[in-house]
């Protein structure tokens, strides 16, 4: 709540973005505050807790691998050419 790397949150919210096809930004910014309402819930803090650590990892780089594909979608659809120099 005091600050982060505001970098990380708007390449996550752009994975789930592109994964979900809901741009709304009522929608976001509703799961966001439903996210840190539901932070407040011990109990459900201890359910996501008896996840284990390798399903924990595999959803964090199935993420990273959508944001990654959503930029590269991004660089394709705008034929971006890196061979070009300037502006």
């Amino acid at each position: 709540m005091v600050g982060g790397p505001a970098v990380t949150s708007y390449g996550e919210n752009i994975g789930v973005m592109q994964m979900s096809k809901v741009y709304s930004v009522w929608v976001i910014g509703g799961a966001a505050v439903l996210a840190v309402v539901l932070s407040f819930i011990g109990k459900l803090s201890a359910l996501i807790q008896t996840v284990p650590g390798a399903v924990i990892g595999g959803v964090g780089f199935m993420l990273y691998g959508v944001i990654a594909a959503a930029g590269l979608q991004i660089i394709v659809d705008n034929k971006i050419d890196y061979s070009k120099k300037g502006i």
